[in-house]
C-alpha cells in the first residue's frame, strides 16, 4: 500500500489515485480498464526515465506471461493515450522509444490528501527571471527589462486555474544574481524558473529562453529566436505557448492562448514604451515625468497604442500624489487617457485597473470602481498589482476580510514586495489593530530600512497608539528619505498631541504657505487643526479637500486622523456627500465573484 499521503499523482489536469486505482481530469474520473492504468502507474513513478519493455511485462503481466504481450501492451498504450487526449507523433505524456521501452514526459508531482480522502488542489508557480541583456550596451536594459515584464504578462494569462506567475517586484532583485536555480526557486516558492538573454543588434533581435524545474534543475525546453525586431511580439507568444505545452496543460479550445493582436506595429513606438516602463518603475517624481515623455513619443508614433494611454493615466495619478500636480488636475488627466485606452482595447486588464483607481481616487463611483477591478482580475487573474490596489480600495471601504483576502493573493503573487507587505500592514492600522500594524511594518523595515513608506506608516500607527515620541522620529525619518514633506501632516498631529503645541502650529503655517502647498493636501491640514482641538477650521479645510477631489478623503471613513470629530454632525454630513456605501455582507465577497 503506498503511503496514503502520496497516493495521487498529478500531471496536467490529470491525477490517478493509486489506492483507488482512478484516472480523473480536472476532477471528473475518466474510464479506464485496470491494465492501461497499471501502465501508467507505473510510468509516473518514473517520470523522464525510460521504463523498458522487459520491465513493464515483469510488473504487469508477470515474468513468465509471453504469449500476446507485445499485443497486450501496445494496446494499453493505445487506449492511455486517448484517455490522456495524447500523440504518438508529437506526445505531451508518453514517449515510445524505439525497441526499448516509454518515457513519460511531463512534470509529475504528488497532491497532498485532506481529511474527506480528496486531493488538495495546489496551482503550480513560475518565476520568469530578468532576461540578460548581452546587447554589450548598457543602455539597452530597458529593453531586455521591458521583454522580461511583458512575458511575465503574456505567461500570466495562460492558464490561471493551474499556473500563478510571481509578478515584476519579486522577481527583478534576481537580476545578475548569482544565486543558484534552486535558491532562487525556494525563496520565491515556485515549480518553475524561465531564464533567457537578449541581444540586439541594427533591426534584429536574438532572444534565447529555457524553462528549468526547480526540484532537480532538470532544462524542460529550451529554444534561440532570431527574428526581425518587429517579431518580437509573435517570439513571446511561442515561448508562451511551449511553456504550456512543456507543463502538460490541456487547454479548452477558448483557452489556447491565440496570438493577440500586436498592441503595435511600430518597434520603435514599442522602444518608447519600453523606456517608459523601464522610468516608470522607478517610483520617483523625476522618472514619471521622464517616462511620460516616453508615452508621449510612443503616441506621436502611434495613437492607437492603447498600453501607452494606460501608461499615462499611471502617471498622471502618480504625479496628484506627488503633489506635482493637483488631485483634480492629476484626475481630469488621468480619466481622459484611461478612456482613450478602452475605445482601443476593451479587454486590456492594464486598462480596466488604470479605470479602477481613477473612478477610486477621483471620480468616487465606488461601485464602479468595484466592478472595474473585477473586470481587470478577470481579464488577467495573475495580475499582482490589480489585487495590491483592489485590496487598497477594499480596505478604504471598510471591507476589511476581504481586503485580507486580495492582499494574500497580491502576496502570492509577489512575495517579496515590501509595499504589498505595507498595505497588509495598513489593513491592521485601519483596523484600529495598532499593536498587529507596528510589528508588521517594523519587520518590513528589517528587510529594508530605507523603505521610506514604511517608515511615514510605522509613524501613523505609533501616533495612533499613542505613542507620540516614537510617532515624531519614524515621520522625520520618512522624510529624510523620501525627500518629501508628505509626513508633514501626521508630524503636526503627533506633536499636536504630544502637547507641542507651538511646534505643531508652526508646521501647520508651513503647510499652509502656497511654497509648500504641492506636498500637502487640505485633508491633511484638517487633520493638524483637528489634532489642535479646532475643529471649525478642521471642516472648512475638508469642506476645501472635498471641493479639490482630494485623494485622501477616500479614507475618511477608516483614518484614525479624524476619530475625534467623527461623531460631528458635520462630518457624518461630509461621509454622506462622499457617497460612501454600506458595508457589503459575505455574500458580496471578492472570493465568489472572482472564483
Amino acid at each position: 500500500m503506498h503511503d496514503a499521503a502520496h497516493r495521487i499523482l498529478r500531471f496536467g489536469l490529470y491525477e490517478v489515485d493509486l489506492r483507488s486505482g482512478e484516472l480523473r481530469k480536472d476532477g471528473v474520473r475518466v474510464r479506464l480498464q485496470e491494465q492501461p492504468l497499471q501502465v501508467l502507474s507505473l510510468l509516473l513513478r518514473q517520470p523522464g526515465e525510460i521504463v523498458t519493455r522487459e520491465e513493464i511485462q515483469r510488473e504487469i503481466w508477470g515474468g513468465d506471461t509471453f504469449v500476446d504481450f507485445d499485443h497486450g501492451l501496445n494496446k494499453a498504450i493505445s487506449k492511455l493515450r486517448e484517455a490522456l487526449n495524447d500523440s504518438p507523433t508529437v506526445p505531451r505524456f508518453i514517449e515510445t522509444i524505439a525497441r526499448r521501452g516509454y518515457r513519460f514526459l511531463a512534470p509529475v508531482s504528488t497532491a497532498p490528501v485532506s481529511g474527506n480522502g480528496r486531493p488538495v488542489v495546489k496551482k503550480q508557480r513560475i518565476a520568469i527571471l530578468p532576461f540578460q541583456n548581452l546587447s554589450g550596451d548598457p543602455n539597452q536594459e530597458f529593453f531586455s527589462d521591458g521583454l522580461t515584464e511583458e512575458m511575465i504578462i503574456h505567461v500570466g494569462q495562460l492558464q490561471p486555474s493551474q499556473l500563478s506567475v510571481i509578478a515584476r517586484t519579486s522577481v527583478f532583485p534576481y537580476k545578475g544574481s548569482s544565486k543558484g536555480i534552486q535558491t532562487i526557486g525556494n525563496e520565491l516558492q515556485v515549480d518553475f524558473v524561465l531564464e533567457g538573454s537578449v541581444r540586439r543588434f541594427n533591426d534584429r533581435v536574438r532572444i534565447s529562453a529555457q524553462l528549468i524545474q526547480v526540484s532537480d534543475e532538470s532544462c524542460l525546453w529550451s529554444e534561440t529566436y532570431d527574428r526581425e525586431l518587429a517579431d518580437v511580439f509573435t517570439i513571446q507568444h511561442e515561448v508562451t505557448r511551449k511553456i504550456g505545452a512543456s507543463l502538460a496543460f490541456e487547454l479548452l479550445p477558448e483557452q489556447r492562448p491565440e496570438p493577440a493582436p500586436a498592441p503595435t506595429n511600430s518597434t520603435l513606438a514599442h522602444e518608447a514604451y519600453l523606456y517608459g516602463r523601464f522610468l516608470w518603475n522607478r517610483r520617483t517624481e523625476e522618472s514619471v515625468l521622464e517616462a511620460m515623455r516616453q508615452f508621449r513619443e510612443a503616441l506621436k508614433i502611434d495613437q492607437g497604442y492603447a498600453l501607452a494611454h494606460a501608461g499615462m493615466a499611471n502617471c498622471y495619478g502618480m504625479l496628484g500624489w506627488y503633489g506635482t500636480i493637483s488631485s483634480k488636475e492629476a484626475g481630469e488627466k488621468a480619466t481622459a487617457a484611461v478612456h482613450r485606452a478602452l475605445q482601443i482595447d476593451p479587454r486590456l486588464a492594464e486598462a480596466q485597473c488604470a479605470l479602477a483607481l481613477v473612478k477610486f481616487w477621483y471620480e468616487w463611483d465606488w461601485a464602479g470602481a468595484d466592478t472595474a477591478f473585477k473586470r481587470s482580475l478577470e481579464r488577467s487573474p495573475n495580475y499582482a498589482a490589480a489585487y495590491h490596489w483592489y485590496g487598497t480600495y477594499l480596505n478604504a471601504m471598510r471591507r476589511f476580510d476581504e481586503a485580507e483576502w486580495a492582499h494574500k493573493r497580491a502576496s502570492e503573487l509577489d512575495p517579496m514586495s515590501i509595499t504589498v507587505a505595507k498595505a497588509g500592514a495598513d489593513i491592521s492600522l485601519y483596523r484600529r489593530n495598532y499593536a498587529d500594524a507596528i510589528a508588521r511594518l517594523r519587520a518590513i523595515l528589517d528587510r529594508d530600512p530605507k523603505f521610506y513608506g514604511a517608515h511615514f506608516d510605522l509613524g501613523r500607527a505609533y501616533l495612533f497608539a499613542g505613542k507620540y515620541a516614537d510617532a515624531i522620529v519614524a515621520l522625520e525619518t520618512s522624510m529624510e528619505l523620501s525627500g518629501s514633506l508628505t509626513g508633514m501632516a501626521p508630524l503636526g498631529c503627533a506633536m499636536a498631541r504630544a502637547g507641542l503645541k507651538v511646534e505643531a502650529t508652526a508646521i501647520l503655517e508651513d503647510l499652509k504657505n502656497p511654497v509648500s502647498q504641492r506636498n500637502t493636501s487640505p485633508a491633511g491640514i484638517a487633520s493638524i487643526l483637528a489634532a489642535l482641538g479646532d475643529h471649525d477650521q478642521a471642516f472648512e479645510y475638508l469642506d476645501k479637500a472635498f471641493e479639490g477631489r482630494c485623494f485622501w478623503l477616500v479614507y475618511l471613513e477608516v483614518d484614525p486622523s479624524f476619530d475625534c470629530i467623527r461623531s460631528d454632525p458635520r462630518f457624518c454630513a461630509l461621509v454622506k456627500r462622499m457617497g460612501f456605501p454600506h458595508r457589503s455582507d459575505d455574500s458580496t465577497s471578492p472570493r465568489r465573484a472572482l472564483a
